[in-house]
């Protein structure tokens, strides 16, 4: 299917678009005029122009030192010694007598005999302390002991040595020595020692407690002497 157009129609759309570009053109040079005209136009104070308000910043002080006060010196209290008030004293309370309460006693009871005494005992007086008998010490000197007598050795005798031995001897319960012992020297060597040989070999009565044998010690003396 084919439109046609007429003349009449399309002589008046190309005036129409002739006129729009007109008008396109004539905006654009309105444009372009008032850009280069409106910068060379004195400038206008503004009709309201806002306070300025400048603020003044202060620099802050510092803080000032606050140094504390010195104690002032406490005085000490004057001690107030406390009165002390007498004690009260109360009287003392009287009690009541107590009542006398009579009990009737039965014949019985008054007629009955006492009741015996206790026996009384008396404690018999200690006994004596006996002192225990005197020790008599061992002997020596009996008869029927038949004791040696010590020899004088040959040469102690050419030495002309003399003296006196003092033998303390131990004595058992049956008579023998049990320890023999120098007590005082003769001075010489030899005749110490025939001293003690030979009353080591004596016999002895022992020594007596009351009836009783008992041990103890005795001395016997030995002469060696050039004269006898």
């Amino acid at each position: 299917m084919t439109v046609s157009t007429s003349p009449f129609m399309t002589s008046r759309m190309r005036r129409g678009d002739w006129a729009i570009l007109a008008t396109v053109i004539a905006l654009h040079g309105l444009v372009f005029s008032l850009v280069w005209w409106l910068p060379s136009l004195p400038p206008r104070e503004p009709l309201w122009r806002p306070a300025l308000v400048a603020a003044l910043i202060q620099p802050e002080a510092p803080a000032p030192v606050i140094t504390p006060p010195k104690p002032s010196p406490v005085k000490p209290r004057p001690v107030v010694q406390p009165v002390s008030t007498p004690p009260v004293l109360a009287a003392p309370e009287i009690s009541p007598a107590p009542e006398t309460v009579l009990v009737p006693v039965p014949i019985e009871e008054l007629s009955a005999p006492a009741p015996p005494v206790p026996a009384v005992f008396t404690a018999a007086p200690p006994a004596p302390i006996l002192e225990p008998a005197a020790i008599l010490p061992p002997r020596f000197d009996a008869d029927y002991l038949d004791n040696p007598a010590p020899p004088y050795p040959p040469l102690s005798k050419r030495l002309r040595e003399e003296g006196t031995v003092l033998v303390r001897v131990y004595v058992e319960i049956d008579g023998l020595p049990s320890r023999v012992e120098l007590k005082k020297s003769s001075g010489y060597r030899r005749l110490d020692g025939v001293a003690l040989d030979t009353v080591q070999q004596w016999r002895f009565v022992p020594a007596r407690q009351g009836s009783a044998a008992v041990a103890g010690w005795v001395v016997v003396p030995i002469s060696f002497s050039l004269r006898s």
